[in-house]
């Protein structure tokens, strides 16, 4: 008796060893980056009471180790002592004996038709040697007696027909060769298209449980061959004055494990930048020492320097007495804009598998009162393009890319969105406007030497440009035209004392730019002289255009 109570106690007192015990997980919650993403995946589980490690072997190989956190506020009463991770590789398939055998048949027919292939070319040859011995001979035989016509007509038929057959059994010979090389080339591809293991990477997560639990831990890590560029849609209704910008996000995977019915998140911070300014070391100016020629030298390598809305117009509602229902529209996520990045939460669940194609998804929207002005560069091309003008308002920076613009309903074409903070203003062009006409014409053009000791050249050139707004409504028409601008002391430029004054000089920082700008009534016209005179010492060569 107190030998079996005994072996009660120290089995009850003994240490319980850790037992492996095989998980599946699942994608629940993905956070994009510009440059990777963060994965979250959940892993369900029924540990017994004691020491157990949770083997996963459904992640990727691609994930940072490093960058593995776990998550167990859902597995109440377990303790997490550590996790590990290792790549696993992939079992090679089985191999199929049928499969295989069906190959080996197939040769081995194909090596029989070679032999029959090869016999056949022996006897073409033989029959071909005894048809020209007898054309050589001259129709005469062994014994050097000639042949009789009636025997060697039917010798030289039964070659003829002897021939024929050999031909034709060589031509089917050959068909049957190649279907049987067909077969051998689908039964090769069965066998190397069978399943083969895939890599992966394993997580063994060791814990601790004081009775049996059915818990839950989520195991979150960084991934590379993940991010996001931005897309926009910028339409504008230039009736009433209104600009809808559309935010979109393009996401592209390769992680090798597909995003099947996730929470996506869509963040601009950068998973793989640095946390700190880089390090600029001292630049010191040194005396340049030529090399020692030794023979012919190499020149020395040259030093590469890395570069491093105003108020929403919103139409009035219907006065109807009914009200409209609401039209069908993408839904757009939620913006959080907490720290120094922003984030976009998607509405609702999505997939994006693993592979070379691309997913385009909403962020948000907004409508804006931009300016809207036709603008022209006549010396170029006489046509007035329309462009909206707004200064950006939301605190998440409009990162560049590109846009695809509509004009009233209609698609005008591509822009490129540039990097704009709160408070820049951004210009967005919309297509040529037809309805606004523009002329310009050299109204003079004067080539003039003169001087007796030292010659003095110049060249006078003076334009006429006219502008008619044809459409229905007022518009903003701005135009630019360019001034010569010297970088020589001895070549002066002077702009021609009938130029109509200009409303900016030197535009956006481009020197000699100037630039006109009128407000046209419908149907209205405005007239604009602009011209400039260059002069410089005869001896020098001056090129104008």
């Amino acid at each position: 008796m107190r030998h079996a109570l005994a072996l009660v106690f120290a089995l009850t007192t003994a240490p319980a060893f850790a037992a492996d015990l095989a998980v599946g997980s699942r994608v629940d919650a993905v956070t994009v980056y510009p440059d990777g993403a963060t994965v979250t995946r959940i892993l369900d589980f029924e540990a017994p009471a004691g020491d157990t490690t949770l083997v996963a072997s459904d992640f990727p190989v691609g994930l940072d180790p490093a960058s593995i956190r776990l998550d167990a506020s859902a597995a109440p009463g377990v303790s997490v002592a550590g996790v590990d991770a290792r790549q696993v590789f992939p079992e090679q398939p089985a191999p199929d004996a049928g499969l295989d055998r069906q190959v080996q048949d197939l040769k081995d027919r194909r090596a029989g038709v070679e032999g029959e292939i090869a016999a056949l070319l022996v006897k073409q040859g033989f029959i071909e040697r005894i048809a020209k011995s007898a054309v050589i001979g001259g129709g005469k035989g062994p014994d050097d007696k000639p042949f009789d016509p009636a025997a060697l007509r039917a010798a030289w038929n039964t070659v003829g027909d002897d021939l024929k057959d050999v031909n034709e059994a060589l031509r089917q010979a050959g068909l049957r060769a190649r279907a049987i090389d067909e077969d051998i080339a689908r039964a090769t591809a069965r066998s190397d298209g069978r399943p083969q293991g895939q890599q992966r990477m394993e997580l063994r997560i060791a814990l601790g449980a004081g009775e049996a639990v059915h818990g839950r831990i989520a195991v979150s890590y960084r991934i590379d061959d993940a991010g996001w560029t931005p897309l926009y849609d910028a339409r504008l209704d230039s009736t009433k004055g209104a600009l809808e910008l559309v935010r979109r996000a393009r996401i592209t995977q390769s992680t090798g494990e597909d995003w099947t019915d996730v929470a996506l998140t869509v963040s601009t911070a950068r998973a793989t930048a640095g946390a700190s300014v880089p390090k600029l070391e001292t630049k010191l100016v040194t005396l340049y020492q030529p090399p020692i020629a030794v023979g012919e030298a190499a020149p020395p390598p040259a030093d590469a320097m890395a570069p491093m809305p105003r108020k929403a117009m919103r139409p009035a509602a219907p006065a109807a007495a009914t009200p409209l229902p609401k039209p069908g529209r993408e839904q757009e996520a939620k913006l959080d804009t907490g720290g120094f990045q922003s984030s976009w939460t998607l509405p609702a669940r999505t997939s994006i598998a693993s592979g070379p194609a691309t997913k385009a998804l909403r962020l948000a929207s907004t409508t804006i009162a931009p300016d809207i002005v036709a603008r022209t560069a006549p010396a170029l091309q006489a046509t007035a393009y329309l462009e909206a003008r707004f200064d950006h308002a939301e605190d998440t920076p409009l990162f560049p890319g590109p846009v695809s613009v509509y004009r009233d309903g209609l698609y005008a074409g591509q822009a490129d969105m540039p990097l704009a903070t709160r408070g820049e203003p951004i210009r967005l062009g919309f297509g040529a406007d037809d309805r606004i006409k523009v002329d310009r014409v050299v109204t003079r053009k004067l080539e003039t030497d003169s001087g007796l000791i030292r010659s003095t050249r110049s060249d006078r050139r003076d334009f006429k440009i006219s502008l008619r707004n044809g459409r229905p409504t007022p518009i903003k028409v701005s135009v630019e035209e360019a001034l010569p601008v010297s970088e020589i002391a001895d070549v002066k430029v002077e702009m021609s004392p009938q130029t109509t004054p200009p409303t900016t000089k030197n535009a956006d920082d481009r020197r000699g730019i100037m630039v006109w700008t009128y407000d046209l009534p419908a149907g209205g016209t405005q007239e604009i002289k602009f011209g400039y005179k260059v002069s410089w010492p005869g001896d020098l060569d001056v090129e104008l255009d």
